[in-house]
């Protein structure tokens, strides 16, 4: 029962946090648009992982509800820790989720700390991310926290992962960063799906 009750308040924790991210952004853009941004709001089915094959870090990965619950193909795969992935194939009773630690996975990212500092993220076969900085003057560093960008399909504001190392690429000219996930896939049990 404690477990069902912590698993609530992390899901009602990241949903909180994503609606104060995107209601700044939608609040200067519904001037422009004249949208009405207080109609948006995230739902979030919460989901057990039921099978999965994440030990060479491309595994995809089974959860308990689909298309009865509202879930559908490329909604975005949270926890209360972070970004999980995306849902590439769903049925009635099941979904299938590809983490984005998977290796042809891209995310555009920021720095928690500095949201003009961008970047992307993208998987590798040790369970870690790959990524680089667009400004090769960037001033990233080892145990920044890495964020979604809001480009693409993911959100802004969800935690990707930290900063473990930091090297300048001579050839290309850009710095490169190593990023351990926010999410501990190999003890994965609960996830959110955003809808």
């Amino acid at each position: 029962m404690l477990e069902d009750e912590k698993a609530q308040l992390e899901r009602e924790l990241v949903e909180a946090k994503l609606e104060a991210m995107q209601l700044a952004q939608l609040q200067e853009l519904s001037g422009l648009l004249n949208y009405d941004y207080t109609k948006t709001k995230f739902n979030v089915v919460s989901c057990d992982v039921t099978l999965e094959n994440l030990s060479d870090w491309k595994g995809i990965f089974t959860i308990n509800k689909g298309s009865e619950a509202g879930i559908e193909k490329g909604d975005v795969v949270i926890n209360g820790v972070g970004l999980v992935g995306k849902i590439c194939e769903v049925g009635s009773g099941w979904a299938k989720v590809k983490p984005v630690i998977a290796e042809e996975n891209n995310i555009s990212f920021m720095l928690a700390r500095s949201n003009n500092q961008l970047g992307v993220a993208f998987g590798s076969k040790n369970g870690k991310f790959g990524g680089y900085m667009f400004d090769e003057n960037s001033t990233v560093a080892e145990s920044d926290i890495l964020i979604t960008s809001g480009m693409g399909i993911y959100p802004a504001g969800i935690e990707i992962g930290s900063v473990t190392s930091v090297s300048f690429n001579d050839d290309k000219l850009i710095k490169e960063v190593t990023i351990e996930p926010a999410v501990d896939f190999t003890s994965l049990r609960k996830v959110a799906v955003i809808i």
